[in-house]
């Protein structure tokens, strides 16, 4: 990971899923979300692509720009809910930060699934 951020501008890394959660075992892939604008005109296969060249272990990463991110937050995305809410950042911007804030203030999870909290409908 150390390698692919100090080749690309990355405004945040989140490790989400079992890993976050102190859930993994043996067989477990550590979920990794990637914030970075470097993202903006590279598309969905492209971005994959690049990452693997990066790729180290079980590592699952996923790459989105902060726009997307928002979009994703307001759509209520469980991937983006997810590394957002119950993620551990290893580093995060300021506004990556707000919108872990916000997140946590708009949703919350009912077994498997994100809902919006009621006093937000």
């Amino acid at each position: 990971m150390r390698r692919f951020t100090s080749s690309i501008p990355v405004e945040s890394v989140i490790i989400f899923g079992s890993y976050a959660k102190g859930q993994h075992g043996e067989w477990s892939d550590i979920d990794v979300l990637i914030v970075s604008d470097y993202f903006r005109d590279i598309d969905v296969l492209e971005r994959f692509r690049l990452i693997a060249e990066y790729k180290v272990g079980r590592v699952q990463a996923f790459a989105y720009t902060y726009e997307e991110m928002v979009m994703m937050v307001k759509k209520g995305n469980p991937l983006a809910l997810s590394a957002l809410i119950e993620g551990k950042p290893l580093f995060e911007s300021e506004r990556v930060k707000r919108l872990m804030k916000k997140a946590k203030q708009l949703y919350t999870k009912k077994g498997r699934t994100w809902r919006l909290k009621q006093d937000n409908n």
